[in-house]
């Protein structure tokens, strides 16, 4: 089972390794329908809480992730996050 938590951990570890990370290179692995919503949802609350920023440099050209270098430290706990995200 994925979780919204889980899947924002890995990105930003995914974004501490690389500059920027191709928007389609997150779905590449999913297993299924359900990880590719966790994972999208992820990215979602992930530009909301301001942790990174989205790029696409010409319409239907590719969609890049970055890690924002003033990203801010607030800090939401898990329990929060699922809730938000729980049915």
């Amino acid at each position: 089972k994925w979780t919204v938590s889980d899947k924002i951990e890995s990105i930003l570890q995914t974004l501490a390794e690389r500059t920027v990370v191709l928007f389609a290179a997150l779905f590449e692995k999913a297993t299924s329908r359900t990880e590719v919503v966790v994972t999208f949802l992820a990215v979602l609350e992930m530009i909301k809480r301001m942790q990174i920023h989205v790029e696409q440099e010409r319409l239907f050209g590719e969609i890049v992730l970055v890690r924002r270098a003033d990203a801010p430290t607030l800090e939401i706990s898990r329990e929060e996050l699922e809730a938000d995200y729980t049915t």
